[in-house]
């Protein structure tokens, strides 16, 4: 008798880099900035350029501190779920099968799906139910 087994599937995470331009104008600078990323998230902290202006160019513009809302480029990991096939799977339980059995069992023909086993019919019952057991989907032809 033939039976037909399937490739077990597995869901498998997979993360997706995900990057868009974003722009942030700055009004000190008199210049548009471009990132990479998800979002921009703002701090408060030190500005190098408003340092390297000093005291009085700063005072001139009407600017007291060298500490503004600065951008940051945050990225988010988007993920998403993928059916994978495990061929690994089937042929190692196959191959156990044989092994512990001793089984008369053979391969007729594999194709991107599973695989068909002619099966000897005193061995039916016993190679079903291990392939039950191993939780593989399977049908006789």
């Amino acid at each position: 008798m033939n039976i037909f087994v399937n490739y077990s599937i597995t869901k498998e995470k997979v993360f997706q880099e995900t990057s868009i331009d974003l722009f942030w104008y700055d009004s000190i600078k008199k210049e548009l900035m471009k990132f990479k990323g998800t979002h921009l998230r703002f701090e408060n902290k030190e500005d190098p350029f408003l340092v390297e202006m000093g005291e009085k160019e700063r005072i001139k513009r009407g600017i007291t501190s060298t500490y503004r809302v600065l951008p940051e480029v945050k990225n988010i990991e988007f993920f998403k779920i993928e059916n994978k096939i495990d061929k690994k799977k089937l042929k190692d339980f196959f191959k156990n099968y044989l092994n512990y059995e001793n089984s008369d069992i053979e391969i007729n023909y594999e194709d991107k799906e599973g695989i068909s086993f002619n099966v000897p019919e005193k061995e039916i019952d016993d190679f079903i139910h291990q392939l039950e057991r191993n939780r593989f989907n399977y049908y006789k032809e």
